[in-house]
């Protein structure tokens, strides 16, 4: 796993920070989804700044359970024209950080060749502390 963003939780809910993709480093803006409309919409839509200082849509981003039920975490999936394949990440709480607004941006490597099946949960695999 490697991070490619770090952002900051602002108090709207909103995320401001910087991606670092060979395609893209710049900063980025998680917008919380307000309008959505179904289950499957997503909580966040992703921005990029462009050249021309505008912005564009670089992703989405969905709150998820996580499987042994001990809170939730966001799943990411960039996807822009510049992009092969999309890529699938996480954004959590940064490790070694004091903070708990500042949040890591971090690559879920794509299983035997195949993009990961996006809402796969990342912690699964973990066990509270003894």
């Amino acid at each position: 796993m490697a991070t490619i963003g770090t952002l900051t939780k602002r108090p709207d809910g909103s995320y401001l920070g910087a991606l670092a993709l060979k395609s893209y480093a710049g900063r980025a803006f998680f917008q919380p989804d307000g309008a959505k409309r179904s289950a499957a919409a997503p909580d966040f839509r992703i921005f990029g700044a462009s050249a021309q200082g505008g912005r564009f849509e670089l992703g989405a981003a969905w709150i998820k359970a996580r499987a042994d039920g001990q809170g939730t975490y966001v799943s990411v999936k960039l996807d822009f024209p510049e992009l092969p394949a999309p890529i699938y990440a996480t954004l959590g709480v940064m490790a070694g950080q004091d903070d708990p607004d500042v949040h890591a941006v971090i690559w879920n490597r794509p299983v035997d060749g195949r993009a990961a099946a996006p809402g796969g949960d990342p912690f699964a695999a973990l066990r509270p502390a003894a």
